[in-house]
């Protein structure tokens, strides 16, 4: 998987893989419609799963990719 930086002010580069988990983790865990839907108190609970769906996966998230699809999915940096 590619990790280089993207063009988000210095954010890495996440392919849509890792959105796309996200998104099904918030529509079949939370029943939610997006994940931009998901709040804040359980956002990093999201992202812990994230992590380990790609490690399992055998992919190194590359440092700052929280941040990266914190706002991949919509969601405030303050508050995820």
């Amino acid at each position: 998987m590619a990790s280089g930086t993207g063009d988000s002010g210095g954010l890495p580069f996440l392919p849509r893989e890792w959105l796309r988990h996200a998104d099904g983790i918030a529509r079949q865990s939370y029943g939610l419609a997006s994940v931009a839907d998901v709040p804040p108190e359980h956002r990093g609970l999201l992202l812990e799963r994230v992590r380990e769906i790609m490690e399992g996966q055998n992919v190194v998230p590359p440092e700052n990719w929280q941040a990266t699809l914190a706002q991949q999915c919509g969601w405030d940096q303050g508050n995820a």
